[in-house]
């Protein structure tokens, strides 16, 4: 049994599948999460892993997360005795290990350890920029499949790390980020 349930917020079918985009029976709907504990706690894992509010279950191979720290220099400066810093990126001396330098790499941990648990061999993931670097370097660590989607306008923006770059990689040939998607 889940921990959550998706649920139509036009219709209020809970879906089957935790891993839809959209309701079946109604169009353009926004999908929620329904949990099925209200409280909002942290837990014995690593990094974002550690929440109990994410659509994920069992075992997780990569344990991305911000640092949180307790500031001195700016708390001092503000004149505030109680200032905390989270900070998502790469700063090895304070543990933050986000090599990709984007938050979007909470996203694509989530939305391919859901896939995985869901069975789903592989994703197609449209982008402009940190979306594809944070899936690609993701794809690279864990081996889950990934292709993807870029318009060529967008391409001299797009960077990759070392090592993700035999992620396959399509390009748009004319058109913007929703000519990706589609």
């Amino acid at each position: 049994m889940s921990h959550f349930d998706i649920v139509c917020r036009k219709c209020g079918t809970v879906l089957k599948e935790t891993y839809c985009a959209f309701c079946e029976h109604c169009s353009g709907a926004l999908l929620m999460s329904r949990y099925k504990e209200k409280i909002f706690r942290e837990g014995e894992g690593e990094g974002i892993w550690r929440f109990n509010w994410l659509p994920v279950h069992g075992h997780k191979q990569f344990a991305p997360g911000p640092v949180v720290y307790k500031s001195k220099g700016l708390a001092r400066k503000l004149g505030l005795d109680d200032l905390y810093i989270s900070f998502s990126g790469y700063w090895p001396e304070r543990g933050a290990d986000i090599r990709t330098c984007t938050f979007k790499e909470f996203e694509a941990a989530v939305v391919m350890e859901n896939s995985r648990e869901n069975h789903i061999g592989g994703l197609v993931v449209p982008s402009a920029g940190n979306t594809a670097r944070a899936f690609a370097y993701l794809s690279a660590r864990t081996g889950y499949p990934v292709v993807i989607v870029v318009p060529r306008m967008c391409l001299g923006e797009m960077w990759y790390l070392r090592g993700s770059s035999h992620v396959p990689t399509l390009v748009v040939r004319d058109g913007d980020y929703s000519d990706a998607i589609d």
